[in-house]
């Protein structure tokens, strides 16, 4: 047991993960024991640890711990496609020594994982068809494993752990991903690999550990994961006429939106457009639809003729534009996972009568080169959502 487990009761994983992640490279950065809280349980729990002990414990229950025989279709090729992309990607970002980003997008490949087993649900696979069900657990124990090889330089503790449970050895990572783990291979035991923290918790450190200004909130961070992106697909919402459902490049993966936008733009309008996206809301379904994200406008004042909502852009073309952080000019930035729609609508995100948005009216939001963020056609003060 490290000293901070032993003093705190935070494993060292946590802190290792915690600080990479927010990893200052081409801004400040800022720490926060309500966002280490956060991390922990909506992005290692809920995304990686969540997708671990799925596959695992599965692969024991229906399998008796030994990995099953398997047969690869269309839906599992398409997975191992995506996962090759953002694998790609991965090793492109480790090879310019951008951490974080490279953390970030091995998050994304946990996230593909967990929505692959969404999308296939095993657990009714097992009482419909198991030859199926067992593709679909060797494909995501598979996974696992490459999960275990990209995070290994991050949080080492991890690896070693989820490696024995699935009785695996160490190696290289590779630059695609292939289905390793042979059928017949005897799996180790599961086990949870990451402890939820009470929500409370980050209170009694801060006192506890914070030191004299502990009880002083920096009114500086921003909390938000806001990225720039091109529209690449979008179609009607199944069950309500006024919606899109829209999928958005941000760059190492596409995100899906439901948007109000049909009063406003028209497809041919949306259909490539550069737009900013919120991306660390919770996933919510919107009607029956997923929505991963939140496509940013700016609202006026409306009248028949013209609603007056319009989508958030840059002030001039952009060298690079899917991806990139969009930040609050003089902020540390400190993105909360899992923020609610309630508290980004607290948050004060605003057009000033300069036509630029702003962070508590004062903080404007810019691209890494500087670019401010405006809403075409709108004359400020507006409101954002």
């Amino acid at each position: 047991m490290t000293p901070c487990e032993q003093v705190l009761g935070i494993p060292s994983e946590l802190w290792r993960y915690y600080l990479l992640a927010n990893r200052p490279e081409t801004s400040d950065s800022s720490f926060s024991w309500e966002d280490l809280v956060s991390r922990n349980n909506n992005e290692l729990i809920a995304n990686l640890g969540n997708f671990v002990n799925r596959a695992t414990s599965f692969g024991l229950k229906e399998f008796g711990g030994v990995l099953p025989e398997y047969k690869l279709n269309a839906a599992d090729d398409k997975l191992i496609q995506g996962v090759n992309g953002l694998l790609k990607l991965y090793i492109a970002a480790l090879d310019k020594v951008d951490i974080r980003e490279g953390l970030r997008i091995a998050m994304s490949i946990s996230r593909l994982g967990n929505g692959y087993l969404q999308e296939n649900k095993p657990w009714e696979l097992a009482k419909t068809d198991k030859g199926r069900c067992g593709t679909v657990i060797a494909v995501t124990l598979n996974l696992a494993r490459l999960l275990g090889s990209i995070l290994e330089p991050y949080m080492p503790g991890f690896t070693e752990k989820l490696f024995k449970q699935l009785n695996c050895k160490h190696g290289l990572i590779k630059d695609t991903f292939t289905l390793d783990i042979p059928a017949g291979h005897k799996l180790g035991t599961p086990a949870i690999l990451f402890q939820q923290i009470p929500e409370k918790k980050h209170e009694q450190w801060r006192v506890q550990y914070g030191g004299k200004d502990a009880k002083v909130v920096d009114e500086n961070v921003f909390p938000l994961d806001i990225r720039g992106g091109t529209i690449v697909h979008l179609e009607d919402h199944p069950q309500d006429a006024q919606l899109f459902v829209v999928k958005v490049d941000v760059g190492q993966e596409q995100r899906q939106a439901v948007a109000r936008l049909k009063a406003h733009y028209s497809k041919d309008e949306l259909l490539g457009k550069q737009v900013l996206v919120l991306c660390n809301l919770p996933v919510a379904e919107i009607k029956a639809v997923k929505s991963e994200c939140m496509v940013l406008v700016s609202e006026g004042k409306k009248t028949d003729k013209d609603p007056r909502m319009k989508i958030l852009q840059p002030s001039s073309a952009p060298a690079k534009w899917n991806g990139v952080a969009i930040t609050a000019e003089g902020c540390t930035q400190a993105i909360k996972p899992g923020i609610t729609l309630k508290e980004f609508q607290k948050l004060d995100i605003k057009l000033d009568k300069d036509n630029r948005v702003t962070f508590k009216q004062k903080f404007p939001l810019t691209t890494p080169d500087k670019l401010t963020i405006t809403a075409p056609g709108i004359q400020g003060p507006a409101k954002v959502k």
